[in-house]
């Protein structure tokens, strides 16, 4: 049962990283904690899109990236640009893809 009058006075304040408020509280399975939580922070501005994704590439097999990156050439025209070449996103893309 809820305490209807909490004593909250002699609690310290706790500073929020979030850029966007408020926050709720999920749950998740365990395995999952890591990269949801690096693809929030990249939503929430804390860091880049393309850092939340690298470990998710970490984990895909060599069919998979040469899927990804043909998905990526068709959806660009046929080749990549410049910009996406030197992206880290495609840095790391080709990097695995030689393992």
């Amino acid at each position: 049962m809820p305490n209807p009058h909490p004593q909250t006075e002699h609690l310290t304040k706790q500073k929020t990283t979030w850029q966007h408020l408020p926050t709720k509280a999920v749950r998740v399975p365990e395995i999952f904690l890591e990269e949801i939580e690096k693809f929030a922070r990249s939503l929430d501005g804390q860091c880049s899109p393309f850092e939340a994704i690298i470990s998710a590439l970490d984990k895909l097999n060599p069919d998979e990236l040469a899927q990804i990156k043909l998905a990526i050439e068709s959806l660009s025209g046929g080749e990549l640009s410049a910009a996406l070449r030197s992206s880290p996103f495609a840095q790391r893309l080709q990097e695995l893809g030689r393992r």
